[in-house]
């Protein structure tokens, strides 16, 4: 298919400005389509027949299976409305080299160009400004570009960096004209040159270190002083900032930094318009975050500029082809397209992505792969960057305009007055009051859409569905290059965002598979319901990160047997979807390693941000929580940026959104090692074949975890904090989800790992887990004696009846110094061989289903603790034994004391003390004693006289 241009006298005779070609794998993606929906529709049938047609007696079993058929379910509509991507994908091709044939300079449309930035110590000045500079650097009519920037944070930081930018742009401009030169931002230009290529190199570079090295100054300072200040202009402009201006409550601030009816660059042309807006703010009024940003440059670059053709672009994302305008007349210069053109977007790519992209920041399906499938149906979706608007396009449907308030704000006004001239100024000013929009339809039919997070998204969407189309535009070269976030946090943080503002769209009125079915189709309606579905990928990444670990934990298959007919069902399902994402993804001029860290972060995605998001927007929607925008940071750490660099996940900080992923990698490990421990001692049933494939796939993709768990001492280590809670909640689920089955294997491997690899001498973490792993051996010796029949009468045999948990605080574990040490031991010797002792024991001992009941005595010594566990009947002189025996003492030399209500110290020589004792301790709900020992001094404290064996009695 050819695009030609009409205009101006030009005949259909003349060159195409563009082509377009479905891809060559379409018919093979139709057909592939085909036979993995069969399968899908045969998993589900067996889910089905299992449920209804042969249910079981046991809930658990219905429960696991209700779990796999959800999870499936989510899977395949997921699939499903991915189909719409592979249904009729295009290329397109332009030729802008034969746009000057169809259409004269003179003729070119304006351009007014969005920067939204919101905080100069999250978004840099000097990046915002590097942005600016790059786009009022195209090669395109000096005189038909204006460059708007929006302050959402009101800083006069940001001011002050334009205004030194604007004296260095009548340098850089003709600079960049006379030595025809690529990279038009300048520190990418000063980095990828050297000063031999370009006449004038060190002075250009040096003017613009100069400028870099005040502003920097400046916002280090937070303060701009009087020197910094060159003019009467300049001092009125930043004594709009008064004592009483907040980031939050401040009046309108419009700046026009560069008029180009009057300021002119070094070469006599004339330079862009530049000009700098912070709308009013107040606390009373909604401000609608981004969305209602854009629309207030909408309305003051109507009253200002008023150009036909508008350009969003992030503070980060700079200019990489100064011919981009000229790309975008190839489609804007067709009249058989252009009358229902909404935008035209281009692709975010980002430059600094390290060699192997560690988070997936490159969202290459998103960004590149997705869209070529978009734009053989109505076009993509707006990415929020690097998109070109029809202005018209935001004032009603194709066929309906959408009157203004008032006629200045038409899409078809023209401005014939200066942009200094105090009506425009006045006007300006009114239009970007905090109040402006209230009992308007700005936000719900004019502009950008208010209502998600996602405003671009939603806005393209809502677009789409009024009746516009939109291109892809994927040129060889990329238009735009951005920052990456290099934290794992921030990549999560970023996602979360996107996940509760998409489903904000999924659950409004304008529903993307209801309503959007109805407004664009079927096809179109898919396609945008993959993305506002995206939070409940969530689901089957969860389940199928527990449940199945759990089971092959506890020898139970849920899959089917190797060799069954339904196993190769799920082989084809799973490599088919893992197959065509890869060779989509390799075709698309991605590397094997890049696709594996995609997948991977796919994985934790889903069991974080997607999880998160959705919990978060589940509390708002019913008042329980609110949640606000908040900023990806882009100010690179000199450390993370090095760690990044190395392909080294960044941790660091304990936030919950770790907890979940921190879970799946320690269940993943261990139930691994239950699984091949069990493989290796011949007791694996069948069918768990599927289970440890799955598991062992994830513990792979949990690596840089482990690392980051045990391997790691750098500041961007996994905290200690989200390890220990993340255990604890482990062992939690498993006391209430599993009370008949073999307690506590998974935690006793669990607090090893912690030991081995997380207490660390010093740790604040190491008494914690010595805590909590008494109290896991109390509780699970408790449920052997129940389910084996163990009496509290056959203490003979307690000795040889250890529980893994028993050989950690064994005879001679010493104190809480030597836990670690013990651990790692224990690890080593593989408490797995121990296992099948519980049943033979059973067998031999079970007379009665009495609770054997325990004690935890935590006795002090000096600047030392030692932990151990007594049984009730337990005298006072075996006490004193054990503890003589931990710390090398002779029981005749030493004694034992308790706290009693008043906090005092009472020596236990009796029973009344003993009683004494019991009772505080149970008054305080706990079976924890804690008790000091002393060498002998005097018989102080006792009420009564030693008379011999002493019994603990019962609690």
């Amino acid at each position: 298919m050819e695009g030609r241009g009409l205009r101006g006298g030009f005949t259909t005779d003349a060159p195409p400005l563009h082509t377009s070609k479905p891809l060559r794998r379409t018919a093979f993606n139709r057909l592939f389509a085909v036979v993995y929906f069969s399968a899908v529709l045969a998993l589900l049938y067996r889910h089905v027949r299992n449920l209804f047609l042969y249910p079981t007696t046991s809930f658990l079993s219905f429960s696991i299976t209700l779990s796999l058929f959800i999870s499936d379910l989510v899977l395949a509509f997921m699939w499903a409305t991915a189909q719409a991507y592979r249904v009729s994908p295009i290329r397109r091709r332009e030729f802008p080299e034969n746009l000057k044939q169809i259409i004269k300079d003179e003729d070119f449309p304006g351009i007014d160009v969005f920067i939204c930035t919101a905080d100069p110590y999250k978004e840099p000045p000097m990046n915002v400004v590097n942005t600016a500079l790059s786009l009022m650097a195209y090669d395109y009519p000096a005189d038909k570009i204006s460059v708007y920037v929006s302050d959402d944070g009101g800083s006069a930081l940001t001011l002050f960096a334009f205004m030194e930018a604007a004296k260095f742009a009548s340098h850089w401009l003709p600079f960049c004209r006379e030595h025809n030169i690529m990279e038009r931002s300048p520190p990418v230009y000063f980095e990828t040159n050297h000063p031999s290529s370009t006449p004038h190199f060190e002075k250009i570079k040096s003017m613009y270190e100069e400028m870099k090295v005040k502003v920097e100054y400046v916002v280090d300072k937070s303060e701009i002083i009087d020197d910094n200040i060159s003019d009467d202009q300049r001092c009125q402009a930043f004594n709009q900032w008064s004592k009483c201006f907040t980031q939050m409550d401040h009046p309108t601030v419009i700046q026009i930094i560069l008029d180009m009816s009057k300021d002119k660059d070094i070469s006599g042309h004339s330079l862009p318009n530049l000009i700098y807006v912070s709308r009013q703010k107040s606390k009373t009024s909604p401000h609608h975050f981004k969305a209602g940003a854009l629309n207030v440059l909408l309305r003051v670059s109507a009253a200002m500029t008023n150009s036909p053709v508008i350009l969003t672009q992030d503070c980060d994302m700079y200019s990489n082809d100064p011919g981009t305008p000229l790309r975008v007349l190839c489609y804007l210069s067709d009249p058989d397209i252009k009358s229902s053109l909404a935008f035209i977007q281009f692709p975010q790519r980002f430059h600094g992505l390290n060699e192997y992209d560690t988070y997936a920041s490159e969202y290459k399906r998103l960004f590149q792969i997705n869209p070529l499938g978009f734009d053989g149906l109505k076009g993509p979706n707006y990415v929020g960057s690097g998109c070109f608007f029809r202005r018209r396009a935001l004032f009603g449907g194709p066929s309906t305009l959408v009157q203004p308030e008032i006629s200045e704000l038409n899409p078809d006004h023209a401005v014939n007055r200066p942009i200094e001239s105090q009506n425009i100024l006045t006007l300006a000013h009114h239009v970007a009051g905090c109040n402006y929009e209230n009992q308007t339809q700005w936000g719900s039919k004019i502009g950008f859409r208010y209502g998600s997070l996602v405003e671009d998204y939603y806005t393209g969407y809502r677009l789409q569905c009024e009746g516009w189309k939109s291109l892809f535009c994927d040129p060889e070269r990329a238009a735009f290059l951005g920052d990456v976030p290099i934290t794992l946090l921030d990549v999560l943080g970023q996602c979360k965002r996107w996940g509760i503002g998409l489903f904000e769209v999924t659950f409004s009125k304008y529903n993307t598979l209801i309503f959007g079915s109805q407004s664009m189709g079927v096809w179109s309606s898919l396609a945008y319901s993959h993305y506002a579905f995206w939070p409940i990928w969530c689901i089957p990444v969860s389940f199928y990160c527990f449940l199945p670990q759990l089971a092959l934990a506890n020898q139970g298959s849920i899959f089917p047997k190797v060799l069954e007919p339904w196993f190769f069902v799920y082989v084809f399902l799973v490599l088919g979807a893992y197959g065509q994402d890869f060779l989509d993804f390799v075709l698309a001029g991605g590397t094997v390693r890049r696709w594996w860290n995609a997948q991977r972060l796919w994985m934790m995605r889903g069991l974080t941000c997607f999880l998160f998001g959705s919990v978060e927007y589940m509390l708002k929607s019913i008042g329980i929580a609110a949640h606000g925008f908040s900023l990806t940071s882009k100010v690179l750490d000199n450390a993370q940026s090095k760690r990044y660099g190395q392909g080294i996940f960044e941790f660091g900080v304990p936030s919950p959104l770790f907890v979940p992923l921190t879970m799946a990698a320690i269940i993943n490990l261990f139930s691994l090692v239950l699984g091949m421990a069990g493989f290796v001692r011949g007791n694996t049933e069948e069918g768990l074949g599927l289970q440890m494939i799955l598991t062992g796939f994830i513990v792979l993709n949990c690596l840089p975890i482990y690392g980051a768990i045990a391997l790691r001492n750098d500041a961007g280590k996994m905290p200690t904090r989200i390890t220990v809670v993340s255990t604890f909640i482990l062992k939690g689920s498993d006391q209430r989800n599993s009370p008949n089955s073999n307690h506590s294997d998974i935690e006793v491997k669990t607090m090893i790992f912690l030991c081995v690899g997380v207490s660390t001498p010093g740790s604040n973490g190491q008494a914690l887990v010595e805590d909590r792993l008494l109290r896991v051996r109390t509780s699970n010796r408790e449920l052997f004696s129940q389910q084996n029949g163990l009496s509290p009468d056959m203490n003979k045999g307690e000795e040889n009846v250890k529980s893994p948990l028993d050989l950690l605080v064994e005879e001679g574990a010493g104190s809480s110094k030597d836990l670690r040490n013990q651990c790692r031991s224990t690890a080593e010797a593989g408490i797995d061989d121990m296992k099948p002792r519980y049943s033979d024991i059973a067998l031999k001992q079970a007379t009665t289903k009495q609770q054997m009941k325990r004690l935890i005595i935590k006795a002090t010594y000096r600047e030392d603790m030692i932990s151990f566990l007594v049984s009730l009947s337990s005298s006072i002189m075996q006490l004193k034994e054990k503890v003589a025996k931990r710390r090398k003492l002779k029981v005749s030399t030493s004694d034992i004391e308790h706290l009693d209500d008043d906090n005092r110290r009472v020596l236990i020589a009796c029973v009344s003390d003993l009683q004494e004792c019991l009772d505080v301790s149970r008054s305080s709900g706990s079976n924890i004693v804690k008790l000091y020992v002393h060498n002998i001094m005097a018989n102080l404290g006792s009420s009564c006289e030693s008379s011999g064996e002493l019994w603990l009695g019962c609690i």
